[in-house]
């Protein structure tokens, strides 16, 4: 299936990085990007009516389609998997975003996109990641 294929070519990927992070001095981690439902955030008022008003521009195509909890679950456990296989730190951002924000916080621009907000938030993360 397509996931299978997504996640093969992440896998190809990165041993390619892996054998890069080994010939050159510097540390690769793998942080999986945050989508709204996958973090179980309750959408702001502002989120909300840009969902529905995306969702209205494409009625036949639906980001929620492709991002169920099952796609979620298959596929970080699958990059999971592979960055064990690599010893690649993997960091799953649906789990520790929302240790950044308040569910009151705007930070999602459509399913996908951060807004500023929300770029600052997840920089936040990424920086103590790095530590």
């Amino acid at each position: 299936n397509n996931l299978n294929m997504v996640l093969l070519q992440i896998k190809k990927s990165l041993f390619t990085w892996g054998k890069l992070a080994s010939a050159f001095p510097f540390k690769l981690k793998y942080i999986l990007q945050p989508f709204p439902n996958w973090m179980g955030k309750e959408p702001t008022s502002e989120e909300k009516k840009l969902f529905n008003y995306l969702d209205k521009l494409s009625p036949n195509y639906s980001v929620l389609k492709l991002l169920t909890n099952d796609i979620y679950d298959y596929y970080s456990k699958g990059i999971n998997k592979i960055c064990n296989n690599y010893e690649i730190p993997f960091f799953d951002s649906n789990k520790i975003l929302p240790n950044y924000i308040d569910q009151k916080d705007w930070i999602f621009v459509d399913r996908a996109h951060l807004t500023d907000k929300g770029n600052y938030k997840i920089s936040k993360m990424i920086s103590e990641i790095l530590d």
